[in-house]
C-alpha cells in the first residue's frame, strides 16, 4: 500500500484549518508531511507498511490500513477530529442494546447478523435516526452504498430526516460531499425546463384542457431531486408533496405500501 491511500483518520495529521480550508480542515501540506511518520509503521491485520491510522485508545497501540481497518470492524469517525478504534476498543456508543425483534435490514430486506451469534459485531449495523419513533436497522454496507449514491440528499432511508448523516458519520460511514448519482446523469434535470408532466398516462390532458398555463401551477416534482414533473392529481397520492420519482424510490431504498 503506497502513501496515497492514507486517511484523514492518520494519527500525525493536525486539523488546524477551518471547515474551508484544504479538506475539511486538514491543509495538503500537513498531509504531505505525515508520510514520514508512518511509512515504517506495520497494519495489525495485513502486517504490511504505511499504516497511517492508529487507534484513539489511550493504551492502545494498534495501527492499520483504513480500508483494513474496515474489513475487520474497527470504526473511523468522519467528523469532529477523525477518530478512528481498532475493533477491540469501539466508541461506547456502540454498545446501545440492539432491538433483537427486528430480522431484516431496511434497505435491501435481506437478514441481519444474529446478535445472539458468538461472532456479531455491533459495527455491521446501523440503526436507524431514532427521531419520533422511527426504528429499523441496516447492513453497514447497505448503508454506505445509500451514503455513495446519495450525497448531498443522504437522508435516514426510513423517515428522510437529514440529521441522519451527522449520525452515521460517527460510526464509520462516509458520506461524499458532492451532486446524487441521479443528479449527475446527462440530461437529468431536462424536464425541469420542458415543465411538462412526465405521468404515462396524464390525466390533465385526457380531460382535454386548454388552460396549460393555469395547470402549470399544480405540478409538482420528486421531494427528494425535483425531477419527473407531475401534475398533482397525476400524482396518485393523497398528500402529492410526498410525490418520489421512480429513480429516487429506487436509490433510496423506499419500500412501497
Amino acid at each position: 500500500m503506497d502513501d496515497t491511500n492514507i486517511n484523514l483518520s492518520a494519527t500525525y495529521i493536525p486539523q488546524v484549518g477551518g471547515s474551508r480550508v484544504g479538506i475539511t480542515g486538514f491543509k495538503i501540506v500537513d498531509v504531505i508531511r505525515s508520510f514520514s511518520e508512518f511509512r515504517d509503521k506495520k497494519c495489525v491485520y495485513c502486517g504490511q507498511p504505511s499504516a497511517a491510522i492508529e487507534c484513539a485508545q489511550s493504551d492502545c497501540k494498534r495501527r492499520y490500513h483504513y480500508i483494513c481497518g474496515y474489513r475487520n470492524y474497527c470504526v473511523t469517525q468522519f467528523c469532529g477530529q477523525f477518530l478512528s478504534y481498532c475493533h477491540l476498543h469501539l466508541p461506547a456508543e456502540l454498545e446501545r442494546p440492539i432491538n433483537i425483534s427486528i430480522r431484516e435490514c431496511d434497505i435491501c430486506f435481506s437478514d441481519l447478523p444474529l446478535v445472539t451469534d458468538p461472532d456479531f459485531n455491533p459495527v455491521s449495523i446501523v440503526r436507524s435516526c431514532g427521531i419520533d419513533g422511527c426504528e429499523g436497522l441496516m447492513h453497514r454496507e447497505c448503508v454506505q452504498r445509500f451514503a455513495y449514491t446519495s450525497g448531498y440528499n443522504f437522508k435516514c432511508p426510513l423517515c428522510f430526516d437529514k440529521t441522519f448523516n451527522k449520525l452515521v458519520a460517527r460510526f464509520g460511514i462516509f458520506v461524499p460531499q458532492r451532486e446524487s448519482a441521479w443528479e449527475r446523469e446527462a440530461g437529468a434535470f431536462k424536464d425541469l425546463h420542458k415543465r411538462k408532466c412526465t405521468a404515462e398516462k396524464c390525466l390533465v390532458m385526457a380531460k382535454g384542457t386548454l388552460n396549460e398555463r393555469k395547470e402549470q401551477k399544480n405540478i409538482v416534482g420528486c421531494k427528494i431531486c425535483g425531477g419527473q414533473l407531475m401534475h398533482r392529481i397525476c400524482v396518485g397520492l393523497q398528500d402529492a408533496n410526498e410525490y418520489l420519482c421512480s429513480a429516487c424510490k429506487d436509490e433510496s431504498f423506499v419500500r412501497l405500501v
